[in-house]
């Protein structure tokens, strides 16, 4: 069996901005990490992964490993061409200590932008619906889906289960809120339909349809 190295990759990103971080982890145990600002983008962590690899100028014939939790097979798509010698797999995101630091690295290069930057301009509802799965399972997940510049944007992940399933669910809506800028009221998927609609939404009923569509849709990443 071939020695490889592994590289772990994530991308973090609102309203416009975005960001990533990325960890390699040699044969002899040394780690080198990068970060550092990207493009927002429909394939975010596409972008992050290739930004990594560019900025850790890996020899063309490098053999490694490079764990990402999500937009896998897009970007088998591209390294098969790019960087042939490196193996894609898809991993729970923060299941590994490696991906962990790619994930800090990341947030860290989000904050380092000017506020300026990272602040998203509202151009719809104030409502932000969540979804979960799992809530019994060894990988509880989160979508939580919202209007941001005109366009609804989607932040999901996963969470460590709890002693109950109710610190569990407390922990999914957390999460959920986590990744809404404020000002938008956070509530549950399923409460996010017509009848429950309220004034200070400034929502209709199709775009609360559309806003369940989307969380549900971001959990399909799990």
């Amino acid at each position: 069996m071939r020695d490889e190295a592994t590289i772990a990759t994530d991308a973090s990103a609102v309203g416009t901005a975005a960001a990533y971080g990325g960890v390699i982890r040699d044969l002899a145990g040394h780690t080198r990490e990068v970060r550092g600002q990207i493009p927002r983008t429909a394939l975010q962590e596409v972008t992050a992964a290739i930004a990594a690899l560019q900025q850790l100028a890996l020899p063309p014939d490098l053999h490694a490993v490079l764990h990402v939790d999500a937009q896998d097979e897009e970007l088998r798509a591209v390294l098969c061409v790019t960087h042939p010698g490196v193996t894609v797999v898809r991993i729970p995101r923060n299941s590994s200590p490696l991906h962990q630091r790619a994930h800090e690295l990341a947030t860290q290069a989000l904050r380092e932008l000017p506020p300026s930057t990272r602040t998203p301009t509202r151009d719809g509802p104030s409502i932000a619906a969540y979804a979960v799965r799992g809530v019994d399972s060894p990988a509880p997940a989160y979508a939580v889906a919202f209007w941001i510049n005109g366009e609804i944007q989607v932040v999901s992940g996963t969470v460590e289960p709890q002693e109950t399933r109710a610190l569990t669910s407390y922990l999914l809506k957390a999460k959920a809120q986590e990744g809404v800028p404020t000002g938008f009221k956070v509530i549950e998927s399923g409460y996010a339909v017509l009848r429950n609609n309220q004034a200070s939404w400034g929502v209709t009923g199709r775009e609360l349809a559309q806003l369940r569509s989307a969380a549900a849709a971001g959990l399909s990443e799990f």
